[in-house]
């Protein structure tokens, strides 16, 4: 996840709540099937509210709850997956409602880092587009189309992984950050 910018705008001695938003890259969809290669990275907005705690001059505690779109966008033609030859054109698209914990230390006082788990919920999942196969025991071509179709019972509900990132706030309260996550869990049902 990049965090493009983020603004606090309440702020006492040691707590600080702001809204956040940004640009949301995600970069890899592995599944335990032999095709993951055809699936590229998709990119969409995030946003949501952000609370930090201060624990001391350097460390503090950071809590998010943000709108977070996923998935990937699948493209192949004349694969061959254990034998069988297909074609595939199908986006998935998931949302989630994303809980990071972050640990933050800051490096100087406007530069921070970063680390510690996050807890995402499952929200929606949809898929697009046409797969197409030749099925080995009928000889024949079977197409699959998907338009705009519900696949939420096709993924687990929740997805648990760690986060590690760094900021840097402006004394306006504006801060800009890039975080990288890493899911642990296997979001396929």
């Amino acid at each position: 996840m990049i965090a493009v910018f983020a603004f606090s705008f309440a702020n006492a001695q040691d707590f600080s709540l702001g809204v956040k938003a940004g640009v949301n890259y995600a970069g890899t969809l592995t599944t335990d099937s032999d095709y993951n290669a055809l699936f590229k990275a998709t990119i969409g907005p995030h946003f949501g509210l952000v609370a930090e705690y201060g624990l001391s001059d350097v460390f503090s505690l950071q809590g998010e709850i943000l709108y977070s779109p996923s998935g990937a966008d699948g493209d192949g033609d004349g694969l061959d997956w254990n034998g069988v030859d297909f074609n595939s054109n199908v986006n998935a698209k998931l949302s989630y409602l994303s809980i990071p914990v972050l640990a933050k230390y800051y490096v100087t006082e406007a530069l921070s880092l970063e680390m510690g788990p996050y807890f995402s919920f499952l929200m929606s999942a949809k898929k697009d587009g046409v797969f197409s196969f030749d099925h080995p025991q009928a000889g024949e071509v079977v197409v699959v189309e998907y338009e705009d179709e519900d696949v939420k019972d096709q993924y687990n509900s929740t997805d648990v992984g760690a986060a590690f990132g760094a900021g840097y706030e402006l004394e306006n309260g504006l801060f800009f950050g890039l975080r990288y996550t890493l899911g642990l869990t296997d979001i396929d049902a």
